[in-house]
């Protein structure tokens, strides 16, 4: 009874205060299974670095914003001295273009890196759902409150959320930025025309190429990683 009332203590679902709760833990004797000692640390550990890679995605998106404004600001620094200058955007200096594809080829990278934070959370979000089933197979009571899963299978490899969509808007950014670099760098008329759109669709390519490997290698780690059952006794 101490292990399951600690346990949904632990989960945030018991009905006592957090003063009874205190009271209750100083005349109960502590968890002195080993076993439930470890997944109990074990998922307090995993929980800690899901809550890291969530700050790291939002870090992520935040460096996104902060490079897209770069050669909007060295634009408005260069340009903002001389006020008889004026900045046309599609007839701008190399090094604006030059710095474009730089910033569009960091967005993809920046891109990339969410991803793979973000399928890094699912796989502890996986590992915490297998910790809940272990609770749940051992004490029955705990299945009512248990909304969320208990299968290695959730959440799903391919299904990237809220991420998935900031994803997508950093590499429509980015494409956007090395098709304008494309346009400004190359000065010949057919090849200005075309080579953006080459470009753009090369960006795309690589980066749905890069996310398909960053999601099968951890389908293969997932595979690998799986406990074995052991194998069953024959007769005798």
């Amino acid at each position: 009874m101490a292990i399951f009332d600690r346990l949904l203590e632990f989960l945030g679902l018991s009905e006592l205060s957090p003063v009874e709760s205190r009271m209750r833990r100083v005349s109960e004797p502590p968890v002195t299974d080993p076993v439930t000692q470890f997944m109990l640390e074990e998922y307090r550990n995993i929980a800690n670095t899901h809550d890291r890679l969530r700050e790291i995605i939002s870090r992520l998106f935040n460096y996104f914003l902060i490079l897209s404004a770069v050669p909007f600001t060295v634009a408005g620094v260069v340009f903002g001295r001389d006020p008889q200058t004026t900045f046309d955007l599609f007839d701008a200096p190399d090094s604006i273009y030059a710095l474009s594809l730089v910033v569009g080829v960091g967005h993809l990278f920046l891109a990339l890196a969410s991803i793979d934070a973000r399928l890094g959370q699912y796989r502890y979000a996986r590992t915490v759902n297998l910790i809940r089933s272990y609770f749940a197979n051992r004490d029955q009571r705990l299945v009512p409150f248990l909304y969320l899963p208990t299968t290695e299978e959730a959440p799903r490899w391919e299904d990237l959320g809220f991420v998935g969509t900031q994803v997508l808007f950093m590499v429509v950014v980015g494409v956007l930025f090395v098709a304008y670099s494309a346009y400004g760098l190359i000065e010949d008329l057919p090849w200005r025309i075309v080579s953006p759109i080459i470009i753009g669709s090369a960006y795309l390519l690589f980066y749905w190429a890069q996310r398909r490997r960053l999601i099968e290698r951890y389908q293969r780690r997932s595979d690998l990683e799986r406990p074995k059952q052991p194998p069953a006794k024959g007769p005798g």
